[in-house]
């Protein structure tokens, strides 16, 4: 299944710079342009009908081209920054009884979902979407992706709101990281070796785990499908196994051995494995 995502608000300078009557324009200075270096930008929707109506229009009409039981509006590393000096922002939190700017975000997420919602899909977002102080509608799901912001924490969130779960932990599961010290791609700073993605925790300390993600981000993926086969795998391998086995996992050291003994298949397939 191939499931879309619009990551709104933020994430969205794209956006902006294709449809500037959608930006802050009473905080912003210049021409937005497309980001073309990695990285997290201020640019963010402007919170008024029109814009709304935009995401509703988006998120109905890519509905329309991918079909999916799902789609995914985002909601993570949205910036405040643009509506802390927006007037016309900051009269939308008064108008509508915000105490900050993190609700602004929750009601973009809310309307992209119920968007989706009557297309029929049910709504994903990352984990920032937990604590905007504007509650997700109902089957909407949670990707748990920050594991250095208090795990089980945000999962009992999750739990207590009904709310089901990926598991996707920043440190297992992005093979945008290096495979290992001796990886010749570019990639993000850190390693996340073959060990750790088989180690992914799945626990949901009470919520519903539906399952498990790994991320392959394609600023990191600059030599084409060699580069993206090579850190696909043998990871891939990993966060398979170790969703869909779980607490039956047989063991790393069985794994790397199985692993192993089909690198010829991948070979075959023009992949050459690094396996430490």
């Amino acid at each position: 299944m191939v499931v879309p995502e619009t990551d709104l608000p933020g994430h969205a300078q794209a956006i902006v710079a294709a449809y500037p009557e959608s930006s802050n324009k009473d905080a912003i200075s210049g021409t937005p342009r497309v980001m073309e270096t990695w990285g997290v930008s201020d640019y963010v929707l402007a919170p008024n009908d029109r814009t709304f109506t935009f995401v509703s229009d988006l998120v109905s009409e890519v509905s329309t081209l991918i079909k999916s039981d799902y789609y995914h509006v985002g909601g993570d590393e949205v910036s405040s920054k643009q509506w802390d000096s927006s007037p016309s922002a900051q009269l939308f939190e008064q108008e509508n009884n915000m105490g900050s700017a993190r609700q602004i975000a929750g009601t973009f997420t809310k309307k992209a979902i119920e968007a989706a919602n009557r297309m029929g899909r049910s709504g994903v977002v990352w984990d920032e979407a937990l604590s905007t102080g504007v509650p997700l509608p109902e089957r909407s799901v949670v990707m748990i992706w920050r594991d250095w912001d208090n795990v089980p924490s945000k999962l009992h969130v999750a739990s207590r709101s009904g709310l089901p779960v990926v598991m996707c932990p920043h440190s297992a599961t992005y093979l945008d990281f290096a495979q290992g010290p001796s990886d010749p791609y570019e990639s993000q700073q850190g390693v996340v070796d073959l060990k750790k993605v088989y180690s992914m925790p799945l626990d949901g300390y009470g919520a519903n785990v539906l399952g498990g993600q790994g991320q392959l981000w394609s600023e990191y993926i600059s030599h084409g499908l060699g580069d993206l086969d090579f850190k696909a795998w043998p990871r891939g391998a990993a966060i398979a196994e170790a969703t869909w086995c779980d607490k039956r996992r047989p063991g790393f050291s069985d794994f790397k051995r199985r692993v192993k003994a089909r690198a010829s298949d991948f070979k075959e397939m023009g992949i050459e494995l690094q396996i430490s």
